[in-house]
């Protein structure tokens, strides 16, 4: 099969690869659709923590469809569409971060390997199996790739524990800051403010429900938030992966508030001032979503889609031929697209 292949020193080709092999619980699949996401980045940029081998597959949100089932597969049939299949270990001498900017990727049979019950120790069940749902085939596989996105922003919500009638504060306005704004919106929190270096993607957030936008370059967005929540602001998140705003953010949350920071961050470490912060204030890092929690949202996310309350082409900007992949990352590692990256096969 064609993959997607990362060097270590962030040059991308596509090659010949061999076609993943399936366990008795995994079914193969035939990929459709994958987006390109942040953590993609850090990864071309050798710098996400805890990956380091390298030539590797790359890719992880990924929508496909059955074409072969091992001998203990129940719960998934040829035909079924499936989100989110990963290439586990790896295909010939390539490693896989995931693998899924392929032409086939697997995914697991979770129902099965709990009833039989193996352990869930990365050995052959693994907890990323819990998020390899299968989802309508009425969705486009394009729009679909969101799924994913939807799935780890709403349940890092939910696990924050954001309230409806709270005002949110919102840094980046990329696909995962507007998603974090979309949902926001749709659970009731008021004023949703997000605020970006672009003025093309504050309009993005504007479009997509955002009350107040504000563009940092051009306006003091402390001193605006400041004037907005005299009283400091109930949750200021960081989409964007920038360590300097927790600082500064710490002087405009109101006390008992949050502080949150969502992805991996660039840097490992963040000398924190909290001199001028409220003397309570709760700072929480959300660097990893759970898969569980994500599978635990997926039929609430599912059914937004369906009842026409998410479209993921509304965070979708670019569809590149999978025959394009390189030029699609290149575009990708210059930063000139706006919302999310997508290769269609």
């Amino acid at each position: 099969m064609k993959a997607l292949v990362a060097q270590r020193d962030g040059s991308v080709s596509i090659e010949e690869v061999p076609e993943p092999k399936i366990n008795p619980y995994e079914s193969l699949i035939e990929v459709k659709a994958s987006a390109v996401c942040g953590t993609d980045m850090k990864i071309l940029h050798d710098s996400l923590k805890g990956f380091s081998d390298y030539p590797t597959i790359i890719g992880h949100e990924a929508v496909g469809v059955v074409v072969k089932t091992g001998g203990k597969v129940r719960n998934l049939k040829k035909g079924d569409t499936v989100i989110m299949p990963l290439t586990p270990g790896k295909c010939g001498d390539y490693f896989s971060t995931w693998g899924a900017m392929a032409q086939y990727s697997v995914a697991g049979d979770y129902k099965a390997m709990a009833d039989d019950k193996l352990p869930v120790d990365g050995e052959v069940f693994c907890d990323a199996h819990f998020a390899q749902n299968v989802i309508p085939a009425s969705l486009d596989p394009v729009g679909a790739t969101m799924i994913v996105t939807f799935r780890e922003v709403y349940s890092t919500i939910k696990r924050l524990g954001f309230k409806k009638g709270q005002n949110i504060v919102i840094y980046g306005a990329g696909p995962v800051g507007l998603t974090f704004v979309k949902f926001a919106k749709l659970m009731g929190l008021n004023p949703v403010v997000c605020v970006d270096i672009d003025d093309e993607k504050t309009r993005n957030a504007k479009h997509i429900g955002a009350d107040i936008v504000f563009n940092s370059t051009k306006t003091d967005a402390g001193a605006e938030i400041k004037r907005l929540f005299p009283d400091g602001a109930d949750i200021l998140l960081d989409a964007a992966g920038v360590p300097a705003l927790i600082n500064a953010n710490l002087k405009l949350v109101r006390s008992f508030g949050q502080v949150c920071v969502y992805g991996v961050t660039p840097v490992n470490e963040h000398l924190i001032n909290w001199q001028e912060a409220p003397y309570t204030f709760d700072l929480r890092f959300v660097q990893w979503p759970s898969k569980y929690e994500e599978a635990a949202v997926h039929d609430e996310i599912i059914t937004m889609m369906l009842d026409g309350k998410l479209d993921g082409m509304d965070f979708i900007s670019d569809v590149f031929d999978f025959a394009d992949g390189v030029k699609a990352i290149d575009m990708f590692k210059a930063r000139e697209n706006q919302k999310k990256i997508v290769l269609k096969f």
